[in-house]
């Protein structure tokens, strides 16, 4: 979804995705991994540059937990394969209502937003 933020004329993107927290699973982790997984929010609603710092300290974790197990990282576990899922620039227009608590205008305004087709 790509928010129109009228003070500074930028565009924000937000990445809304239902189950994060599955998509980081892995077979045998290690105790510090699982706790990384769990302090993660099953529901994730938030910027690109967020999401990128979180599939960047879990990639890294992801890698040191298998490399401890002995089991081979594959490619699907790898920074560059995860960011893909979220971070495609091939993006669907629709439209949206901001409800007025929600938004700093107190009449409803119709916005417009773009949300990408999930591809997992």
């Amino acid at each position: 979804m790509i928010m129109d933020q009228n003070l500074s004329n930028k565009t924000t993107r937000l990445i809304v995705d239902m189950d994060l927290r599955s998509q980081f699973e892995l077979a045998r982790p290690t105790q510090t991994y699982k706790e990384l997984i769990n302090a993660l929010p099953s529901v994730f609603v938030g910027s690109e540059e967020r999401l990128d710092k979180i599939i960047s300290l879990l990639c890294s974790a992801a890698k040191a937990s298998l490399k401890e197990n002995d089991l081979h990282i594959p490619p699907w576990r790898k920074a560059e394969y995860m960011q893909s899922k979220w971070f495609s620039k091939n993006c669907n227009k629709v439209s949206f209502m901001l409800k007025p608590e929600l938004g700093s205008d107190a009449s409803e305004e119709k916005n417009s937003a773009t949300c990408c087709p999930s591809i997992f």
